[in-house]
């Protein structure tokens, strides 16, 4: 980004040195668990002391949400496939390692998807031990029709676009001059935002993601109209 600001001052997301806000990944991290805690809160009435989080891809976002969760006295269980990522996590206070090709079968109160999208399949949603899926990957779902499928297992599923909006929030905050915490206020809304999405998808009888979808269509418009 900081090549590309050489040619045309219309760049966010440049290092700090260049008036940015510099690497996003940490407050999408912070997003993607703002978004886990209105998750569990909305499934729960609780926080996420004591429940386990299986972690899948232990990356620059994902490292980070291991080390916030473990913060927030979350049992964390990391997987990647990368042994420097693996190590990361341990130092982080990760409880145990899984294998990738084990995550989907590892019983967890929570899956958090931040590597490869398509994970979850219609076919896959059947046996998944998990209560709650929110994550930082994109295109977590492999199809539209995995949502419902969720639903239907009663496993609640936060969108991927709305749990992983940190990054580029945190970058929205440069123009004008770019505040740390003013920043991570905007990101932590992420928890709001997501309280809300998940109260009408329950009380309109919908998937969250057609809940997160009306909402982006009720903004839309109200941007159109000026």
């Amino acid at each position: 980004m900081d090549r590309l600001q050489q040619t045309t001052p219309f760049v966010g997301g440049t290092s700090p040195s260049s008036g940015g806000s510099g690497d996003p990944s940490p407050m999408t991290a912070v997003g993607v668990v703002c978004a886990m805690e209105a998750a569990a809160a909305h499934r729960w009435q609780s926080g996420l002391a004591g429940k386990t989080v299986l972690v899948l891809g232990a990356g620059k976002v994902g490292g980070d949400i291991v080390r916030l969760l473990v913060e927030q006295g979350a049992i964390v269980l990391a997987s990647d496939v990368n042994p420097e990522r693996i190590a990361a996590a341990n130092r982080a206070g990760a409880a145990r390692i899984i294998d990738p090709s084990d995550a989907l079968h590892t019983p967890a109160d929570i899956f958090c998807p931040c590597a490869m999208g398509g994970v979850i399949t219609e076919r896959s949603v059947v046996n998944l031990p998990f209560e709650i899926i929110v994550g930082a990957a994109n295109n977590q779902l492999a199809s539209t029709e995995v949502a419902a499928a969720l639903k239907a297992a009663d496993v609640l599923y936060v969108p991927d676009y709305l749990a992983n909006a940190g990054g580029i929030i945190n970058i929205a905050e440069e123009p004008g001059g770019y505040d740390l915490m003013r920043a991570r206020r905007a990101v932590e809304r992420i928890r709001e935002t997501t309280t809300m999405v998940l109260q009408h998808a329950e009380t309109l009888g919908i998937t969250p993601v057609a809940a997160a979808e009306r909402l982006v269509d009720e903004r839309l418009q109200l941007a159109r109209s000026g």
